[in-house]
């Protein structure tokens, strides 16, 4: 018996078999490997048409916790339709589809679905790439549980491990671990060393890898054998881990090491927006990771992601010492009043918004003694750019807005210039920033800021426009992530991603906007 053509259109099989290369099909391929759970859900999902998350399989309690905290998902996204029958299968996955798509908030409640094998076995890990991803899953467990559940009650269901982390000290109880661990590579790593117990990788159930091509840096065949040299001196911390966990590790002597048939191995899932060819190589072919009788690639519907693409525009601004222009051969687009970034006119500021912004600017100067060093040191970045910034956010930002700066350029100081000019910057602080979680008003826009590494995976409530100082490291998959953050599939706006370039980057900006055939609009400044 197999799922529904419905629930599998984007499911692809890989079955490796010694000596030979796979490749996968376009359309829809059936795997044994399934278990009774997934066929079980054959005739609901066939009926349902997948309408409803109870078709996947979720349990009544999480489907009333979903829908309570969060009333606006009516239903399954279409990559959620896939992925949380295939978690609760048990199969090991490899998960792509566009940002914004739903795919971490689909993980997180499969594996809430999981049944623990003891009340104090951890049953699922998931690694991120940054801190404010961390607190941020932490916060939808927190909403789909929190009103029924004491703060240590909630640290039986989720908790967060983070390198430095200001509310945890970095330590797990290994006599009270959670139903799920959110944690950073390295901070695993620590406690691994310092409490090897507290993790109890023997019973794990899961391990998710979010951000995956981030987490676990691989090159194309035409530079692997550079490569090798490299992972062999300067092992990623996340390929530290799972070689670690599938009992793969260098530091292992060779006879303690299990063949995978052998091992008793959590399921693997692998997830991002970019998946490369040579990290599905890397993953399915040199590691010993996955269960090669069992894992299943799981891709976006191509037509859907257009669509939600389409709805957000690009623009690019190209700032001099004197001046700043569009790219050249940015098009113009028809303005629309009920379009937020379309409003035409500066907005001004009444005498009660002026205080507002002085209070705001008063108190963030109080705060540290850096805001006094600032004043006498240069600054790192152009001010043109940060005025067109500021400019563009008084007069088309309805809310929340993110600015992205350069991870060598410091997030306060970028704060501190934008406050001095009227703007209501923040650091962005998703353990801290209840205003983030809450959301901002029309009455009281706010600019978030922080830098590349630290966008990816965020949902920021309301954010309608997304801010780039620079051309983004890492070039068209690391553009992608960043403008990303907009034109989301539960927003209420589309969305507008504004890169502002050096005329030196100019060229590269324009070859990365044609590599992603997105033409540029033109911007009024």
């Amino acid at each position: 018996m197999r799922l529904s053509n419905r629930s599998l259109t984007r499911l692809h099989l890989f079955c490796p078999q010694p000596g030979r290369r796979y490749l996968h099909s376009s359309e829809r391929v059936y795997s044994r490997g399934f278990d009774n759970h997934a066929k079980s859900l054959e005739k609901d999902v066939a009926r349902s048409q997948v309408d409803s998350f109870e078709a996947l399989g979720l349990h009544p309690p999480i489907v009333s916790a979903l829908r309570s905290a969060f009333p606006h998902i009516k239903s399954p996204t279409k990559s959620q339709e896939t992925l949380i029958p295939a978690v609760l299968a048990g199969n090991d996955i490899f998960l792509q589809d566009r940002t914004g798509s739903g795919k971490s908030f689909g993980l997180v409640l499969a594996l809430l679905n999981r049944s623990r094998a003891a009340k104090i076995t951890l049953s699922s890990i998931f690694i991120v790439p940054h801190r404010d991803l961390a607190y941020q899953i932490r916060r939808w467990v927190a909403r789909l549980f929190g009103h029924r559940a004491s703060a240590s009650s909630m640290n039986k269901v989720v908790q967060v491990l983070v390198r430095d982390s200001r509310d945890s000290g970095g330590s797990l109880r290994d006599d009270d671990p959670p139903h799920l661990l959110v944690a950073t590579p390295q901070a695993l790593l620590d406690v691994w060393r310092q409490q090897p117990d507290a993790l109890r990788l023997k019973t794990l159930s899961a391990i998710v890898v979010d951000e995956a091509d981030y987490l676990i840096p691989t090159v194309d065949l035409a530079h692997r054998r550079a490569d090798d040299t490299m992972k062999s001196q300067h092992a990623g911390k996340t390929r530290e881990f799972l070689n670690l966990v599938y009992g793969t590790s260098q530091s292992m002597d060779d006879d303690e090491i299990e063949p995978p048939e052998r091992r008793r191995s959590p399921q693997l899932i692998v997830s991002s927006a970019t998946m490369p060819r040579h990290l599905v190589d890397y993953v399915s072919e040199d590691s010993l990771w996955l269960n090669r009788d069992n894992w299943v690639k799981i891709y976006g519907n191509a037509t859907h992601a257009r669509r939600r693409a389409s709805l957000v525009t690009h623009s690019v601004l190209v700032v001099h010492d004197d001046m700043i222009r569009n790219i050249e051969g940015a098009i113009s687009k028809s303005r629309d009043a009920d379009d937020p970034w379309f409003r035409s006119g500066r907005v001004e500021a009444d005498a009660n918004e002026n205080a507002d912004n002085d209070a705001v600017w008063q108190h963030a100067s109080d705060e540290s003694s850096d805001w006094h060093e600032y004043s006498k040191t240069i600054s790192p970045f152009n001010p043109l750019a940060l005025e067109t910034i500021a400019t563009l956010f008084a007069t088309q930002v309805p809310t929340t807005a993110l600015l992205v700066i350069p991870s060598s350029a410091p997030v306060q100081r970028a704060v501190f210039e934008l406050r001095a000019i009227g703007v209501n910057a923040h650091g962005l602080d998703l353990l801290h920033d209840e205003q983030v979680e809450a959301g901002s008003s029309r009455s009281n826009p706010i600019l978030l800021v922080c830098t590349w590494a630290n966008t990816r995976g965020l949902d920021l409530l309301d954010l309608s426009h997304v801010f780039i100082l620079g051309v983004p490291e890492g070039g068209k998959r690391a553009y992608l992530h960043i403008a990303g953050r907009v034109g989301r599939l539960q927003s209420r706006w589309n969305g507008h991603a504004v890169m502002l370039v050096s005329p030196n980057e100019e060229a590269t900006a324009r070859g990365l906007l044609g590599s992603l055939k997105q033409e540029a609009v033109a911007v009024a400044v």
